[in-house]
């Protein structure tokens, strides 16, 4: 029991801290400015909101590192072949964020991410998104062949299951713990790999319930989800105040946004001044996107079934 006290209060600490960081300049006197900060990404073509993206790194002192353009998509694990290998070629001190390009925008500046990494004290930190209570929770859950990661439950928090679509390390971290896991293979799916992960190793990650470093928007349904462009979510609380991302829900400041599911973040960034922000994808990309998710869906059932019987 003692024991959960201590985990609440360091969690309440590192809270405070998070906080304290995105509110008082202060913060980032101790910061070695000479580090870099790179946002790696891989894309096959400039569509979604990856325009947007490199905006965003520019205005938030990011270096954006784009791989892939012009390229034939060769799934997930090839994705990751690439965004590993690219990091690897950083000095060992750069923080790294690999992004998903078509619908992940940076929404604070590269010193403040950086000290809550430090304050973070993890070689990883991932984000997590609200868990559904309809049937796309279940649906998740059996195509990334995890039961609900409690992450969230453990503190209280609605944002219980990781998402793989930004990681914040450094590329020390890559280099010591990715890198000797390459060649991935190409079918691989990268968010039933970091799950697995996280269970076998769980001491090599922070874990954001508290929504400082990522908001993984999600829409509300799996009815929306199916949607072209579904809307966000209204119990994420998410507002725009002076140019930057709250989410009021959390009480917190993330810093970076990401729309999951090709969620429609076209307000929010008109918002956070990015006007001529327009979400474009091709139909045969949804179409592609929708089948791989059924295909991975029908695997996870199929092997959950094998394994309990």
């Amino acid at each position: 029991m003692g024991g959960s006290k201590g985990r609440s209060g360091n969690r309440c600490l590192l809270n405070f801290l998070f906080d304290a960081v995105q509110r008082c300049p202060f913060f980032l006197i101790v910061l070695q400015m000479n580090k870099s900060a790179v946002v790696v990404s891989v894309a096959t073509s400039r569509s979604g909101y990856v325009d947007i993206l490199e905006q965003s790194c520019k205005r938030h002192r990011y270096h954006f590192d784009l791989r892939g353009l012009g390229e034939e998509w060769r799934g997930f694990g090839w994705r990751m072949n690439v965004a590993v290998q690219a990091a690897c070629g950083y000095h060992d001190d750069t923080l790294i964020v690999f992004a998903d390009a078509y619908d992940v925008i940076m929404c604070d500046d590269a010193c403040r991410l950086r000290r809550m990494y430090q304050i973070a004290r993890k070689p990883f930190v991932i984000g997590v998104y609200r868990y559904i209570r309809t049937l796309a929770g279940p649906m998740a859950k059996h195509e990334f062949g995890i039961d609900n990661m409690p992450c969230g439950s453990r503190h209280k928090s609605p944002y219980q299951i990781p998402c793989a679509g930004v990681w914040v390390t450094t590329a020390k971290a890559v280099k010591q713990y990715l890198y000797p896991m390459i060649p991935f293979a190409n079918s691989m799916d990268d968010q039933r790999f970091l799950n697995e992960w996280i269970a076998r190793k769980p001491a090599l990650f922070y874990i954001d319930c508290g929504v400082h470093f990522v908001m993984h928007a999600f829409p509300d349904s799996l009815a929306a989800l199916l949607q072209e462009k579904p809307a966000v979510a209204t119990n994420d609380g998410l507002r725009v105040r002076d140019h930057k991302l709250l989410c009021t829900s959390m009480n917190s400041k993330p810093a970076i946004l990401h729309g999951i599911g090709n969620t429609d973040l076209d307000e929010l960034l008109h918002q956070l001044n990015y006007p001529g922000a327009k979400y474009n994808v091709s139909s045969q990309y949804m179409h592609e996107k929708l089948v791989y998710h059924l295909q991975q869906f029908i695997k996870g059932a199929y092997h959950n079934v094998r394994r309990r019987a």
